[in-house]
């Protein structure tokens, strides 16, 4: 666990009394009481833990949790038939939520072309943050475009979840 990642989760630095002189860093144990003290529920722990200081357990933990509620949405609006579509539709949506970084420029917004010249990265507009667009996540998922298209109504409700989950939790770090 990085605490040092955790505590840009903190909207300001919180005070802690120092009893040794000789050591003045934040813990691991003074993040745990800090989040325990916000009373998040667990699936807002684990997004932060897996989005913040990318934590596996978390991710699989969140992955879970949301392939229930996948499954639910799916059932009410209709099922695919090719087998293991919800579980690519969660892995994605968690995915397009966790990751926001540009992968191609790293996060920057330029990329070097052909070790000569420094253009705007297209893929983020320059922002830093990488575009989702509908045929990037079928390609991602290794599906039809078609295939997408029929269950992109789910896949925006899944994506949805995750981002009120998120929202939930930030809110209650800035209480």
């Amino acid at each position: 666990m990085n605490p040092e990642l955790l505590t840009l989760l903190l909207p300001s630095s919180p005070s802690f009394e120092i009893s040794s002189t000789n050591h003045n860093a934040l813990t691991p144990q003074d993040i745990s009481h800090l989040l325990a003290k916000k009373k998040l529920k667990k699936r807002e722990l684990n997004i932060l833990l897996a989005k913040f200081i990318d934590s596996d357990s978390a991710h699989e933990e969140l992955f879970d949790e949301m392939m229930d509620k996948s499954c639910d949405i799916f059932l009410k609006d209709g099922v695919p038939n090719k087998p293991g579509v919800i579980r690519k539709f969660t892995r994605m949506a968690l995915a397009e939520t966790l990751f926001t970084k540009c992968f191609i420029c790293k996060g920057v917004g330029t990329v070097f072309i052909n070790n000569s010249s420094i253009e705007k990265c297209h893929h983020c507009n320059g922002t830093g943050n990488f575009i989702y667009e509908d045929i990037h996540r079928a390609n991602i998922m290794k599906i039809p475009i078609k295939l997408f298209k029929k269950h992109r109504k789910q896949y925006y409700k899944i994506r949805e979840e995750i981002v009120e989950i998120e929202n939930e939790a930030l809110r209650k770090l800035g209480n």
